[in-house]
């Protein structure tokens, strides 16, 4: 197995990877991860295609993210992804980052478990089906002002400000000067809410009405830590389901990326 670095002249195969998953991410999706990361993107080629992958997404030194974790179908089973996240552990330390996360589905926990990961929440992905939104669209931005990246600061533990920023740009952001904000992005099947990051569960549900009133038209996804259980609550007010469980995962410190209760929404099973 030669592991190399994924870059954007391998953005279709890594597409196909994410799409035969049936996974929510588009094109813009990676090249966002190949751009912000260019060097935490790992992968496993053959016949010159991309067929496995894992992303190691460093917040700052305190924290990173391993996503991503994607194999074609006709080549599990060969160790690839245990391969990869073994080198993606070693980057990272060798980045001297004190603390790494992922979410992990039940098939892929026991791997977690042997790489020295050990539990730390179960998370949910919600889903809204599409319908007629009410009221009229809100204006949004593209764009997170100081006091909204320091609110998330606070509240996540870790500076994310890079990726927040790029959200903002390829999505959009519905805001309460010093009380709230929530991002959407475009997916490949659904419209993807969060992170949503607020002050209180009244904040938090205008910057959710916000993203219902412009794309409630169609599917929407949301994911959110189960212990919160005003978000949970907000989730089921506003016609969302659950549809799928996860454990969040730690390996090294715990002060970053701890659980807030201002963290309304996740960035994303890939993000944190």
């Amino acid at each position: 197995m030669q592991i190399s670095t994924a870059g954007l002249p391998d953005l279709a195969a890594l597409l196909q990877l994410s799409t035969e998953a049936a996974w929510n991410q588009t094109g813009q999706d990676w090249s966002r991860a190949l751009t912000l990361w260019p060097d935490g993107c790992f992968c496993v080629q053959s016949d010159g295609r991309a067929v496995s992958t894992t992303i190691a997404s460093i917040y700052d030194r305190r924290l990173a993210w391993i996503g991503m974790v994607l194999t074609k179908r006709e080549y599990q089973g060969r160790g690839f992804a245990r391969g990869l996240l073994n080198h993606a552990l070693a980057y990272l330390d060798s980045k001297g980052v004190e603390c790494v996360k992922l979410d992990a589905t039940d098939l892929g926990r026991p791997v977690y478990v042997k790489l020295g990961f050990e539990d730390e929440r179960p998370v949910s992905r919600w889903l809204r089906r599409g319908s007629s939104p009410g009221g009229r669209p809100p204006k949004s931005e593209t764009w997170l002002d100081p006091d909204m990246l320091a609110l998330d600061r606070r509240a996540f533990g870790a500076d994310r400000g890079a990726l927040l920023e790029r959200l903002a740009a390829d999505g959009d952001v519905f805001s309460l000067p010093g009380q709230a904000f929530a991002l959407t992005r475009p997916g490949r099947t659904a419209t993807h809410f969060g992170p949503c990051v607020a002050q209180t569960r009244d904040g938090a549900r205008e910057a959710l009405m916000g993203a219902l009133r412009k794309h409630g038209s169609r599917d929407m996804i949301w994911d959110l830590a189960d212990e919160h259980d005003d978000a949970v609550r907000l989730a089921m007010e506003s016609g969302f389901v659950r549809t799928r469980k996860l454990i969040r995962m730690r390996r090294g410190g715990k002060a970053a990326g701890a659980w807030s209760p201002k963290i309304y929404a996740l960035a994303g099973f890939e993000y944190g």
